[in-house]
């Protein structure tokens, strides 16, 4: 095998390394987002009653925890989908955290 080969074949082990720690760190993510408070159902958190009301509004629980998950640097699509809303409801979710974070700053 060739000088330049063995470069290739160790850049190709190194990104496949790179690749598998960034996986693992995406699963840890995705099981951080699973670890909501409420009871087990079907092998998932129920988010009913707790973080949002029967009418499938947040309620102020649910709200804080939405806040949280920005403060913990989440996206919106992470929050919609943790609280089980519509991704615009997560936008305007986060425009209320911005705007009481600029409260708290001011």
């Amino acid at each position: 095998m060739t000088t330049y080969r063995k470069s290739i074949v160790s850049e190709i082990g190194v990104l496949l390394e790179e690749a598998g720690e960034a996986l693992k760190a995406a699963q840890r993510r995705l099981n951080d987002l699973d670890a909501l408070p409420g009871a087990e159902r079907a092998g998932r958190k129920d988010v009913t009653g707790i973080l949002k009301s029967g009418d499938g509004k947040l309620t102020p629980a649910g709200v804080q925890r939405a806040f949280d998950l920005f403060d913990a640097g989440r996206t919106r699509a992470d929050v919609a989908r943790v609280l089980e809303i519509s991704y615009p409801a997560a936008n305007n979710r986060w425009k209320d955290w911005q705007n009481a974070r600029a409260t708290r700053q001011a």
